[in-house]
């Protein structure tokens, strides 16, 4: 029986490290939560099983799956509880209704925060450290990414300067191009052809948000080609791009130009090495 109360405790000290694993207060309640119902299904099973290695194996695998509900549920409830008035209601219903289990986990977490309050403070300014960092990081790349689509842009004045780039850019990434007008007023079209398939992209250069219109207008000049194209300065609206599955047609926008740039270099570089 002192083996088995022992393992139960160890199990249960390792699950409150792992699950909170210096996430600060955020994930205290919710690991108290689990190690408490990880504890209490070890010692309701162990009452009718006895006290073997067997009832061991079958308490710890239903105690770790209870523990883990009981894990997502509290910190689905820490949640809510910062949901605003319709969150708090949800909250504090879900409360009331596990009062059994809710007020021990409250009451515990409550007084561990106190008595480690420095070490838990410390946890906090670190996680929030760390949140802002990767905000940081997410916002310096999106602003990397726009200036390099505005130097992009910076060089086009036309829609024909824009199919003449992004040829070049498939031709960078190994693709065999030929750009040419359709028709004496036309749009510059670019066919492309690599492994034997086939693309045949216009262009736009536009701000604008192009909708299922311009979609069908890219598509009626497929010619022999697999698949027509568009690529634009601007963006598509869910109009455009439900059109452009239903008429095979491959969209390029401003965001993903500097992407095609990035692919064509590694291709550049991958033949440089001959890999």
């Amino acid at each position: 029986m002192g083996i088995y109360i022992a393992f139960s405790i160890a199990c249960s000290v390792l699950a409150l490290v792992y699950l909170n694993r210096g996430q600060g207060s955020k994930r205290l309640f919710p690991s108290i939560g689990a190690v408490l119902v990880f504890l209490l299904f070890m010692w309701a099973i162990s009452l009718e099983q006895g006290y073997g290695v067997r009832a061991a194996v079958n308490a710890g695998g239903a105690s770790a799956v209870c523990g883990t509900i009981m894990y997502w549920l509290v910190l689905l409830e820490q949640k809510l509880w910062h949901g605003g008035a319709v969150g708090k209601t949800v909250a504090l219903i879900a409360f009331v209704c596990t009062f059994y289990i809710s007020v021990p986990i409250w009451a515990l977490g409550t007084v561990v925060r106190a008595v480690f309050h420095e070490q838990f403070d410390a946890a906090d300014a670190t996680v929030e450290a760390e949140k802002k960092e990767r905000a940081w990081r997410i916002s310096e790349k999106a602003r990397r990414r726009q200036e390099r689509e505005e130097e992009i842009l910076r060089e086009l004045h036309s829609d024909d300067d824009l199919c003449t780039y992004f040829s070049g850019i498939y031709q960078r990434m190994g693709y065999a191009s030929i750009v040419e007008r359709v028709g004496d007023d036309g749009p510059l079209r670019m066919f492309l052809e690599k492994d034997g398939h086939t693309f045949s992209f216009v262009a736009i250069l536009r701000s604008d948000v192009l909708g299922a219109e311009e979609v069908e207008w890219a598509a009626s000049f497929r010619g022999t080609a697999e698949k027509a194209g568009l690529v634009t300065s601007g963006t598509f609206n869910a109009k455009a791009i439900r059109k452009a599955e239903e008429l095979h047609v491959a969209l390029v926008d401003r965001p993903n130009l500097p992407k095609f740039e990035q692919m064509a270099r590694r291709e550049e570089q991958k033949r440089a090495f001959g890999i």
